[in-house]
């Protein structure tokens, strides 16, 4: 099967945040060169039959940071903005899970929602929800 177009010997290189991110097939004879143990690669990958079951990693790009915002409706690109950074949207994908949530100590508990604002922190102390995170 032909490859994708930038695919060398089974490695996409993609620009993330201010580095790169390398997706590495694990039929990639290039693992076969190079020890895992000197890579700072997973030890487990995922099986190409069951990959769309698979959670999506937690994965912060280089120098990024992931904040709170400060204000009940603040949007991301204004909470960056305060910061002097900037919002890339499709990388709250990586972030929006609960276990994104916790690692970063933003609530204790979780519920999966749907919106356009999330993921959220419900921060009104009236409201039976407050502390939990929504994604």
């Amino acid at each position: 099967t032909p490859e994708p177009r930038g695919l060398y010997e089974g490695v996409m290189k993609l620009r993330w945040g201010e580095g790169y991110l390398f997706l590495v097939a694990s039929s990639s004879p290039l693992l076969l060169e190079a020890p895992l143990a000197e890579l700072a690669l997973p030890q487990q990958f995922a099986n190409p039959s069951t990959f769309p079951e698979v959670a999506a990693p937690v994965l912060v790009a280089p120098r990024a940071a992931v904040r709170q915002a400060r204000a009940e409706g603040e949007s991301c690109t204004a909470a960056c903005r305060e910061d002097g950074r900037r919002c890339v949207d499709a990388d709250l994908a990586f972030v929006n899970s609960c276990e994104a949530l916790r690692r970063f100590h933003f609530c204790e508990k979780c519920s999966p929602s749907m919106g356009s604002d999330q993921p959220a922190l419900v921060t009104r102390l009236d409201s039976p929800s407050y502390g939990m995170c929504l994604f």
